[in-house]
């Protein structure tokens, strides 16, 4: 099945499951993004519908990067969580998705960006669908493939990410504060994470959010 082309109006979409990685020990990698998963966003305030559509394809068997899906997406999240400049909020990522079909997923919040990627790791890795990070003190989603860690997170929970594979879907603007946007499946370290990866912070002040890292997980 390809869910991205019948996911409106008709029934909920199957995931296409991805093969899980034989638990192994020592350092592990995985990476779920296919060539052709990436769809940028069609306009700059549409990162959370162009995120969701990179999801869904890396979900999916075939790809869908058509403007017609992304604006159908927008309207689903912007539905579910409008937010205050012109695009929906990030919440309306996994809501989205979870209403879709895609399986249950969250936005959570964290205090530090190690807790944070480390929870990232271990959904992807447990449940086989991408996650995603709200960079740019909150203004902007990356969708996160994969990961490189010190040992297999579905073994242990002794274990350091070393680095995320990332879709931008800002790509392949520039930036005048954050500068030129990531390649499709770029492997961002995560001692550069801070770049770009801030801790939420904007005005007026969300209470709940200020100051926390915020990232979509998918939920076992």
């Amino acid at each position: 099945p390809t869910p991205a082309r019948t996911i409106f109006p008709s029934q909920a979409p199957t995931p296409v499951p991805s093969p899980s990685p034989t638990p192994t020990p020592g350092p592990f990698a995985m990476d779920l993004y296919k060539k052709g998963d990436f769809v940028g966003e069609y306009i700059h305030t549409w990162c959370v519908p162009a995120a969701m559509q990179t999801s869904i394809n890396i979900m999916s068997s075939g790809a869908d990067t058509s403007k017609t899906l992304q604006t159908k997406l927008y309207d689903l999240a912007y539905s579910l969580a409008p937010g205050d400049s012109g695009g929906p909020d990030a919440a309306g990522w996994p809501m989205g998705l979870t209403k879709l079909g895609y399986g249950d997923f969250q936005l959570e919040m964290a205090k530090s960006m190690t807790t944070a990627v480390k929870a990232v790791a271990t959904a992807i890795r447990l449940t086989g669908r991408p996650a995603g990070l709200i960079v740019w003190y909150g203004w902007h989603s990356w969708v996160v493939s994969g990961f490189k860690a010190t040992a297999d997170p579905a073994l242990t929970k002794d274990f350091t990410v070393t680095g995320l594979y990332i879709e931008d879907v800002w790509y392949d603007r520039i930036s005048s504060i954050w500068g030129p946007s990531f390649p499709p499946d770029t492997f961002d370290k995560v001692s550069d994470l801070p770049i770009d990866y801030k801790p939420f912070h904007q005005w007026p002040e969300d209470p709940k959010r200020e100051h926390m890292y915020l990232y979509v997980l998918p939920v076992p």
